[in-house]
């Protein structure tokens, strides 16, 4: 799960005979139990530079 204030992220493969594994760390490490995203209105956490498209920095 990606969360809110993750911004770094490390990926493998790992690739079998008959399937590929694929994982990912992200950090920081997450607030489980709580939700995974920050409240708030579309876009209002963007940084300043940033523009909003399709309700996505």
């Amino acid at each position: 799960v990606v969360w809110a204030d993750s911004y770094k992220v490390g990926c493998a493969v790992q690739f079998c005979p008959n399937v590929a594994h694929f994982i990912c760390n992200y950090g920081p490490g997450g607030n489980y139990p709580t939700w995974p995203y920050s409240r708030g209105a579309t876009c209002s956490a963007c940084p300043k530079d940033d523009k909003c498209l399709n309700n996505l920095c």
